[in-house]
């Protein structure tokens, strides 16, 4: 995981610091600690970004910003000959439209403040979108490569990339790194230079490598999010297990005070008896012991369980154990 791994431990210890919390707490808990793990991502973004360093062949122009930004995406719509007429401003939502695509009519938007003014009610019409993605899918792809001394690369292979070149006045390649840049370029197309075989080889040379470098940023975070999502379910494990155990004391009498009991099954290991009772206890068991019995032990709500009537004790049982089967099937899957 290399440089991603401190950002790994970040999830892992946030997942316990959740548990950990009162459960009437706890949404607000799990908000603040993805907030601080995305900033923590959006930093090593900005750190990665420059994938131009130590390159010798391709020059970028100064700057790096984003490619397009929302309000230049909502001219592009508006302003297409392929799509204006297929957006409507919204009768209600100022700065919504209503767009008609192949899957329905959609209320949209491209303005961060107008979607969270209105979640429920609109799309975001930003990057993830798959209202946007449908969208995208309905423009052609250029019938040439090269073209007024623009050249255009593209790769569909796993990492969906594009990017647009032209040649500097030393007959160097530079990419075009936002759409600003392509405009510009294109309504200098008259003083572009020819491209040369020699020149198209050093582009597609650095467009192949940044296809490598997404691709190789797009397998780590993947297995970062898997390694999370594991690590998630992990945590669910013990807890079932947890609980499993205390209930099995309370049933078979081993115990008739909870707080007593809770103290027992978070201090050792008192669950041999509960695996008599089979699928999935022995599995659960074996995850629950990937993760650290810690000095603190996870909340639980005992009040639940006080009064409890033993028909009522063995409902949760069983309900527990239908989730832990399904959450093995979740984990098999990843």
């Amino acid at each position: 995981m290399g440089d991603l791994q401190p950002i790994l431990a970040r999830v892992g210890r946030a997942i316990e610091r959740v548990v950990m919390t009162a459960p009437a707490e706890q949404a607000q808990a799990l908000a603040g600690e993805l907030g601080e793990i995305e900033q923590e991502l959006d930093q090593r973004d900005r750190d990665i970004l420059n994938v131009y360093e130590g390159s010798e062949s391709v020059h970028p122009w100064a700057g790096l910003a984003a490619p397009i930004t929302l309000p230049e995406l909502e001219q592009c719509f508006l302003e297409s000959t392929l799509f204006k007429h297929r957006f409507s401003p919204h009768p209600d939502i100022e700065k919504a439209y209503r767009v008609d695509i192949a899957q329905g009519r959609f209320a949209v938007t491209f303005d961060p403040e107008i979607f969270d003014r209105f979640p429920n009610s609109l799309h975001f019409l930003s990057y993830g979108s798959q209202v946007l993605e449908a969208l995208l899918d309905q423009v052609p792809p250029p019938e040439r490569d090269v073209y007024l001394g623009i050249a255009r690369f593209s790769s569909d292979d796993g990492v969906p990339l594009k990017s647009y070149y032209v040649l500097n006045q030393e007959g160097q390649p530079i990419q075009l790194l936002t759409l600003q840049d392509l405009v510009q370029a294109i309504e200098r197309t008259h003083e572009c230079r020819m491209w040369t075989d020699e020149a198209l080889a050093q582009a597609k040379q650095d467009f192949d490598g940044l296809v490598q470098s997404a691709r190789k940023k797009h397998a780590e975070v993947t297995d970062l999010l898997l390694r999370a999502a594991r690590s998630a379910l992990v945590e669910q494990a013990f807890q079932i297990f947890l609980q499993a155990t205390l209930l099995d004391l309370l049933l078979n009498g081993y115990f008739s005070d909870v707080e007593e009991a809770w103290r027992t099954v978070t201090a050792s290991d008192p669950s041999k008896n509960l695996l008599s009772h089979g699928y999935p206890f022995a599995a659960l068991r074996k995850l629950a012991l990937e993760r650290e019995r810690k000095a603190s032990a996870p909340r639980l709500d005992l009040d639940t369980f006080r009064g409890a009537s033993s028909d009522q004790l063995k409902k949760r049982f069983r309900d527990l154990q239908e989730e832990g089967k399904e959450l093995l099937g979740r984990l098999g899957k990843i």
